[in-house]
């Protein structure tokens, strides 16, 4: 019952050490903050606005960033699937830009008052 180590699993999950939160939850953040550019109501913190691209050539950046970081490493191959698409999202950002193409479009979701 007063076991040392009986919750070192969810210790090891809920932590406040910030290479256990880097770790754990760059995936989770990296997914919102991707959703968050197309779906406005995705925006759920301030910080959103400031870390979105709004253009493709910041966009193409993000995608690099999280190619390789929050999505290779993570989750087997499935993460190195992800990533591939990641890396050809990317791509065509460079294309979307080279293409003299505009701001990047977010959706207007049904709570957005705009």
């Amino acid at each position: 019952f007063l076991q040392a180590d009986c919750n070192v699993m969810w210790r090891g999950f809920f932590s406040f050490r910030p290479h256990v939160i880097f770790d754990v939850w760059t995936p989770l953040f990296f997914g919102v903050l991707g959703m968050s550019v197309h779906i406005v109501d995705m925006k759920i913190l301030p910080i959103f606005d400031l870390l979105s691209p709004k253009t493709y050539m910041q966009y193409a950046f993000f995608m690099a960033i999280t190619c390789l970081f929050a999505n290779i490493g993570y989750v087997g191959m499935f993460g190195i699937i992800v990533g591939i698409y990641s890396a050809v999202c990317f791509l065509l950002c460079l294309v979307a830009r080279s293409l003299h193409a505009g701001y990047v479009v977010g959706v207007v979701g049904p709570l957005t008052k705009e």
